[in-house]
């Protein structure tokens, strides 16, 4: 099977998730470890992994603490674009440096952006100058100001756990087939 757009879990297996998750607690842990847990061979892990990358499932990099790296400034931007330019302001926001993620969205805003400052006077320019200039078909902001960070992490050991990702196999509705879709949605609302 190929994997579509959207379909995160098309070609991977239930071992390709158990590397997933024992990488994200561990991603300098040697393959001999998790090969030894998972008990396969460390070239089957060696093997998925490399294919995982070159798929784009995983990459690895280290993850550094904003405020531990002394950014004083961390903020959410809800933005409104005129309708039809969202994909394009999108990738224009995402080329910035200080913009740490980019998403677009459904509901009241067309594009959520974390974006880090050294300090809030640098923040306000961006979004009142800045984010205007760099994509002119913006109709409104919300700026949320990060206060404190309770949890950011990207852990998918919890995740598969908890069953927050279907796994592969799974139907439409979160379910392994046959498996009543009230059960899935029950293990979701959980």
């Amino acid at each position: 099977m190929h994997r579509k757009a959207g379909d995160v879990t098309g070609d991977l297996d239930t071992t390709d998730l158990d590397i997933v998750a024992e990488l994200s607690a561990d991603g300098r842990r040697p393959f001999r470890e998790i090969a030894r847990k998972l008990g396969v061979s460390e070239g089957t892990v060696r093997a998925r992994v490399g294919r995982m990358q070159e798929q784009g499932v995983i990459r690895f990099a280290a993850v550094g603490s904003p405020t531990a790296l002394g950014v004083a400034c961390n903020a959410l931007v809800l933005i409104k674009v005129r309708p039809g330019s969202v994909n394009e302001a999108a990738e224009r926001l995402a080329g910035l440096p200080h913009v740490r993620f980019v998403g677009t969205t459904l509901g009241s805003s067309d594009i959520a952006i974390q974006t880090l400052h050294a300090s809030f006077e640098e923040l306000y320019r961006f979004v009142a100058e800045g984010i205007p200039v760099l994509v002119p078909d913006v109709v409104a902001t919300e700026t949320l100001q990060v206060a404190r960070v309770l949890k950011s992490e990207w852990n998918w050991a919890e995740w598969l756990r908890e069953g927050l990702i279907a796994p592969p196999g799974a139907g439409e509705d979160g379910g392994r087939p046959g498996e009543e879709a009230a059960v899935a949605d029950a293990r979701l609302r959980a």
